[in-house]
């Protein structure tokens, strides 16, 4: 009766510590930058979205609001970096090895408008594949450490990938700072 009991308390044991080291390990590959915290809080409007297809969706629904925001310029470019990155996504076998979590854009006015869009990869070990993913197809070079300089048919934009978090901008000074 001792030995089934011991037995059982050993394979219950052993069930937790496996249990408590799958959980521990999964969070070890989760980026632990937020993107809210690297972006600069003098932004005049803040995005959200779930991932790339939501927020297409969101700039292009017909909403009265996002009609007057595509009436500019660097909005309406952005727009279509969003819509070709999120075809390329939603189409590429690689997509599925480096998901995306929720997407924050934020537009400033200083001198002239930027937008700088932030998120993380699910897993910090997919930066490779992701950086790949650009290199397909964007053509993206790398310019210095982290940071690629990505081209479209009319559009240049610049990415910088680090430890799981991504940030893009059509302007190179948002990105570094």
């Amino acid at each position: 009766m001792i030995k089934k009991i011991a037995f059982i308390l050993l394979v219950v044991s052993a069930l937790a510590c496996g249990t408590w080291g799958y959980l521990y390990l999964t969070n070890l590959k989760r980026p632990t930058t937020n993107p809210l915290s690297v972006l600069p809080d003098n932004c005049y409007m803040l995005l959200e979205a779930r991932n790339f297809h939501q927020l297409s969706e969101k700039l292009n629904q017909g909403n009265l609001m996002w009609e007057e925001l595509l009436k500019a310029n660097v909005i309406k470019q952005f727009n279509k970096t969003i819509q070709k990155t999120d075809s390329l996504i939603y189409n590429s076998a690689n997509s599925n090895s480096f998901g995306i979590q929720s997407v924050f854009v934020a537009v400033y006015q200083n001198k002239k408008t930027n937008l700088l869009a932030a998120f993380n990869l699910t897993d910090i070990n997919s930066n490779d594949l992701f950086i790949s993913f650009l290199e397909k197809n964007f053509s993206a070079k790398k310019t210095s450490a982290n940071f690629y300089e990505c081209k479209l048919s009319d559009n240049t934009f610049y990415v910088s990938a680090n430890a799981g978090l991504v940030m893009l901008s059509d302007d190179i000074s948002c990105v570094q700072e």
